[in-house]
């Protein structure tokens, strides 16, 4: 038992002394901003200004420059002198072909402004990273990189779709031409998002229901608001009686497979807003589909909740990547006897976080953290808020990957919007609050542990 104690308090003392990793930071690339992954470069010449991802991983070329009386034609016409004899196809509000290297490269216009995005091969992330491009005031450059964060047009640069082959994304309407406005932005007042191509989007007895054409494939988001609610109250109206959920670190979210087999994740924000996402079957654009949602103005705890369902390791549970073996949540007995009550709890509130801390355990506030110990010294919970410097949750994961290793952490893996790790005498979660990061290290175990750790979260 003093081993734990002992450990804790190294712990500790370890938060306080190093310096955490610096962050991502946001770089001027002239009519936009954005944030440079860590080990990532920019280069600026002219109009073109060049991304390039560490360890040859990739670059994304963004060409912006001024012209007087552009059309979608001109994009057309500009695309085919870039192609230099390769096809040209509509996608979007722009054009897109393939150069003679094997990169791609998405051209568009408006009467002002002449923009082209193009890479050179895949590029780990490439969504994550535009998404976080803010443009000036200039109107067609906000037009432009909504449009680039389109799912069709992301698919097309990030090299998941073969749109040139006459793909989905590369349907041409009656006409022969693409429609450009064919409504894929949805804004349901709780979110917007941008629909793939082609599906219908309807409300359905308070569920925003997307569908595929002949409904290949469906995503049902369904958003309310509880007061005083707890998770596992919702879980067990949501998932129904026997169904076996995971409840993820943090306390707030929860993944599962229904009896149809589809897919679920869930979350209940600090505010009491909820939501919950089913997908029923893999189709490769759900990624996409979560990167581009946005919180409403009047929901605010939808920000809380996109955040994390914009993370790679909740779109990989969503579309059907393997995931370990979900963990049952409590129930009652099946003979029907109620389960004991908890015993008594007194909340604490200090250094950024709030916790239901069992009886007998002590607490201690040290700096930026604070230490829970069980009165026998079986088990112990640090608990640690950082600031980060936006939501992008990819830049969370690797301030989180470097802290872990700042604090000696080994079997480093970001699972499950969370990212785990190992040291000699614990383990340990960081969770994304927003701009927070909120650090769990467990020494020991208990289920008053556990019940611990699910109710800490940050102010």
């Amino acid at each position: 038992m003093h081993q734990i104690r002992t450990a804790l308090c190294l712990a500790a003392l370890l938060i306080a002394a190093f310096a955490f990793p610096a962050q991502a930071k946001r770089a001027d690339a002239g009519y936009f901003t954005a944030e440079m992954p860590a080990g990532w470069k920019m280069e600026s010449e002219n109009s073109s200004v060049g991304f390039y991802a560490p360890r040859n991983g990739g670059c994304l070329n963004v060409f912006i420059w001024t012209a007087e009386g552009l059309t979608r034609e001109s994009a057309k016409k500009e695309a085919a002198e870039r192609a230099n004899g390769s096809a040209v196809k509509p996608l979007g509000a722009g054009y897109i072909y393939a150069d003679g290297s094997g990169g791609r490269a998405w051209v568009v216009t408006d009467k002002d402004f002449f923009c082209e995005f193009a890479t050179d091969k895949p590029i780990k992330n490439l969504a994550a990273f535009m998404a976080t491009f803010k443009a000036d005031d200039t109107p067609g450059v906000k037009r432009f990189l909504a449009e680039a964060n389109k799912p069709e047009v992301l698919a097309w640069l990030s090299f998941e779709s073969d749109a040139m082959a006459g793909g989905p994304a590369a349907e041409k309407n009656g006409a022969g031409k693409q429609d450009a406005d064919d409504e894929s932005f949805v804004d349901t007042g709780d979110f917007s998002v941008t629909k793939p191509k082609d599906w219908l989007f309807r409300m359905e007895e308070g569920v925003a229901a997307f569908r595929a054409p002949e409904d290949a494939h469906s995503i049902m988001v369904f958003v309310t608001k509880h007061e005083n609610a707890k998770l596992d109250a919702i879980i067990k109206e949501q998932a129904g009686e026997g169904t076996e959920v995971r409840k993820l670190p943090g306390g707030r979210s929860y993944i599962y497979e229904d009896a149809s087999g589809a897919r679920v994740w869930g979350m209940l924000a600090k505010d009491g807003q909820f939501c919950e996402i089913t997908v029923d079957s893999r189709f490769g654009g759900t990624a996409a589909f979560l990167a581009s949602m946005k919180p409403g103005d009047g929901a605010p705890g939808m920000k809380e909740i996109i955040s994390a369902a914009g993370s790679p390791e909740t779109a990989a549970w969503l579309d059907f990547a393997p995931a370990g073996k979900a963990a049952a949540p409590a129930k009652e007995k099946k003979d029907g006897a109620k389960a004991p009550a908890a015993k008594a709890s007194r909340t604490f509130k200090g250094n950024g976080l709030t916790a239901e801390v069992p009886a007998g355990w002590s607490t201690k506030i040290e700096k930026n953290m604070v230490t829970f110990m069980a009165d026998d010294s079986s088990a112990g919970l640090l608990a640690s808020v950082m600031q980060l410097s936006s939501d992008n949750h990819k830049n969370f994961v690797e301030f989180s990957k470097k802290s872990a290793k700042t604090l000696g952490g080994t079997k480093i893996r970001a699972a499950e919007g969370m990212v785990e790790f190992s040291t000699k005498d614990a383990t340990g979660v960081f969770s994304q609050y927003g701009k927070k990061a909120l650090l769990l290290m467990f020494f020991g175990n208990s289920a008053k542990q556990q019940d611990l750790a699910a109710s800490v979260v940050p102010d």
